[in-house]
């Protein structure tokens, strides 16, 4: 009976050490994304015109990000059916009048060239670029970002896609390779690695590190400086456009 019983164990503790490597080799290869924190912003007539909110990036892989360019992007579900269906009869209305030849002829075109009029108001997807700062291994940023668009209940969904359109890795997963084709490969990388968490996974709550008072009151700072500076060169760009075009004005008298 002890044999059967040290044979269970023995069965058990293999298991979960098996679980658990399975388990941290797919930790070490992912860096987790959240959206908290979203505060509407509104006009004077209390309509919505965007919203502020903070993205909090959790590299837990084995390697460190650099120059990391990203999109976030929302779809709005109930926008897309609309979109598709009047694109549907779109598609219908076109081929009752065509005919038979043409309709064979067109037959693979792309649904993106047919007219949708809510498509033009209102796009089904709201994205946002985002510039990801240097991302060590194990290091966690929040990011304080602005979107610019009255439909900030997306930001809640359950759902939110990030594409990479910049990315370089280091470290040890990226030290074993040094050839031309490397910097399509931190793409490729950098695209598997991104996991969006959203509010209803545990992971939410479980696996970001907190954020002091301290750090909070840094990043609005630091935020603070960046809107600061980019006035300042946006207004001595539009300072130097216009004694330029008063320079020529003077030139041609």
């Amino acid at each position: 009976m002890s044999n059967v019983k040290h044979t269970l164990t023995s069965i058990l503790f293999a298991t979960a050490a098996v679980f658990c490597g399975i388990e941290a080799k797919a930790a070490d290869t992912e860096i987790l994304v959240k959206i908290s924190d979203v505060k509407l912003t509104k006009d004077l007539n209390g309509a919505t015109t965007g919203c502020d909110f903070n993205a909090t990036f959790y590299n837990r892989s084995a390697f460190n990000v650099n120059n990391a360019g990203l999109e976030l992007i929302w779809t709005d579900d109930a926008a897309e059916n609309i979109i598709n269906q009047e694109k549907a009869e779109a598609e219908l209305i076109s081929n009752a009048g065509e005919s038979t030849t043409a309709r064979r002829a067109n037959a693979n075109r792309s649904r993106t060239s047919l007219r949708s009029s809510t498509e033009e108001a209102t796009p089904g997807q709201v994205s946002l670029t985002v510039e990801l700062p240097p991302l060590n291994s194990y290091q966690q940023l929040t990011l304080p970002l602005k979107l610019k668009n009255d439909r900030c209940f997306l930001l809640v969904n359950d759902k939110m896609d990030i594409n990479v359109n910049d990315c370089s890795l280091s470290g040890t997963t990226a030290a074993t390779a040094d050839n031309r084709g490397q910097q399509t490969e931190d793409k490729k990388s950098c695209t598997r690695i991104f996991k969006y968490v959203s509010s209803r996974d545990s992971q939410y709550y479980r696996e970001f590190k907190p954020i002091s008072l301290e750090e909070q009151k840094k990043i609005e700072t630091d935020a603070n400086e960046k809107n600061k500076n980019d006035i300042a060169v946006s207004y001595q760009n539009a300072l130097d456009g216009m004694n330029k075009a008063i320079q020529t004005l003077s030139e041609i008298k």
